[in-house]
């Protein structure tokens, strides 16, 4: 049977062997850039999936539970970008309606970590990976394995628009959404959709999604698609205010 031993790599080494075989880590990635410039800093390995969704890697030789808040910046910046990503030549071919994946690789992971990643909201992946010299073999070879990040103790799922409404401890603000919502539908009957997500309201007019609302204790966070596709946010925690930033919405459903 072939000797072993355990080898320490640089992160430049691990980037390396991520990127000559990244299916090694998951079966069906496939490599699109590294070193991607971010406002962050430098993203390690961006890839996608065998569902053609980017997905966003952020590697370290040692244990490090900063490496959530790192790749969740990376996250973010790829996410609010990948239009723009998608055209450029150096970059392969992926589908930006797809929802993009974080994946963190390091050699161990905390039990802080674990913690802290069973409450994120996005597709998360945790791959261990050990580097060892096999006596014959030249070089480094690297095996991974997947560590299963732990379930929510309970579920804190917001599926209703009334449990969303009722989240709200603000009673002013909380009546003053029930009366918009109303209102709403009956100026645009059939045309407005108003539907539940985990996170918000979201309002859609003839099929297009022009406003969210999401529930906070002492405010609506009001989000409007304007002209352009872009979201304007505008945090509501007076009558005054949340009045004024729904009539933009309702501009939008209208066809103002």
């Amino acid at each position: 049977m072939p000797k072993y031993q355990d080898v320490v790599l640089s992160e430049a080494q691990l980037e390396d062997h991520v990127r000559q075989a990244p299916d090694s880590l998951e079966p069906g990635l496939t490599f699109l850039a590294n070193q991607v410039q971010t406002n962050f800093g430098r993203l390690d390995v961006l890839m996608a999936d065998s569902g053609r969704a980017l997905v966003v890697a952020e590697l370290k030789v040692v244990q490090d539970d900063n490496m959530v808040a790192q790749g969740l910046d990376y996250y973010d910046y790829i996410v609010e970008n990948r239009h723009a990503l998608a055209s450029f030549s150096h970059i392969g071919k992926f589908d930006v309606n797809q929802t993009p994946r974080l994946v963190l690789v390091a050699p161990a992971f905390s039990q802080l970590l674990l913690n802290r990643c069973r409450w994120l909201d996005l597709p998360i992946s945790l791959i261990r990976y050990q580097a060892i010299h096999i006596e014959g073999i030249q070089g480094a070879t690297v095996v991974y394995s997947e560590v299963l990040v732990p379930p929510r103790t309970e579920s804190i799922e917001i599926s209703s628009i009334e449990t969303h409404l009722n989240y709200v401890t603000d009673e002013g603000l909380r009546n003053a959404a029930k009366d918009w919502i109303t209102k709403l539908r009956d100026l645009v009957g059939a045309s407005i959709s108003l539907s539940a997500t985990k996170s918000y309201i979201s309002i859609k007019a003839h099929g297009k999604a022009v406003g969210e609302l999401t529930a906070y204790r002492k405010k609506w966070l009001v989000s409007v698609r304007d002209a352009d596709g872009q979201w304007q946010h505008i945090a509501a925690n007076t009558l005054e205010s949340f009045t004024e930033a729904v009539r933009e919405i309702e501009g939008f459903a209208l066809g103002n």
